[in-house]
């Protein structure tokens, strides 16, 4: 019994750690399974996808940000086309809002339409990112909702998967 409670201390950093890494596997495999996701609906709607903020939007739309006092903002997940006037950017924002002890980070989708820098008429800045409506729902169905508004996904395509993260295979 002496024994058990001279490596109690080596037990519970060798139970912690195995907690720790498989917390870390199960985020990690949440995230690849919603970038897929994301990256499923980009092909649907003929649309390019890269993971990082590739693009530096964050730095960009910081000043433009539609969140009042938005804080540490991170982009990812971002899905972009170019279209005739500009490019079309739908993303993820994860920022901080709040203040001292009431602060939380939040993440959200949001579409910004930039002018072409070509175009010697339209000097004009970036519009203000959109949001979406929902922030209830989950990150691919607020993705579904802006590429519609956007047509670049038709309407009947929210019908053909279900929101759930079931197999395609068990839905009916």
């Amino acid at each position: 019994m002496d024994n058990l409670f001279q490596h109690a201390p080596v037990i519970l950093f060798v139970g912690s750690l195995a907690i720790c890494l498989v917390a870390r596997i199960e985020v990690a495999r949440r995230v690849r399974r919603r970038s897929s996701q994301i990256q499923k609906l980009a092909r649907e709607a003929k649309m390019s996808y890269v993971a990082g903020d590739r693009f530096q939007l964050a730095e960009r739309i910081g000043e433009l940000s539609p969140i009042p006092a938005a804080a540490d903002l991170v982009i990812g997940d971002v899905v972009y086309f170019t279209e005739a006037d500009g490019y079309r950017y739908i993303f993820t924002a994860e920022y901080t809002v709040g203040v001292l002890r009431s602060q939380q980070r939040q993440r959200r989708v949001m579409m910004l339409v930039e002018p072409r820098d070509g175009n010697a008429a339209d000097q004009s800045a970036p519009s203000v990112p959109t949001l979406t409506p929902g922030q209830d729902q989950g990150l691919v169905p607020q993705y579904r909702s802006l590429l519609q508004a956007a047509r670049a996904l038709p309407a009947s395509s929210d019908q053909t998967e279900n929101h759930s993260s079931a197999p395609a295979a068990n839905r009916a």
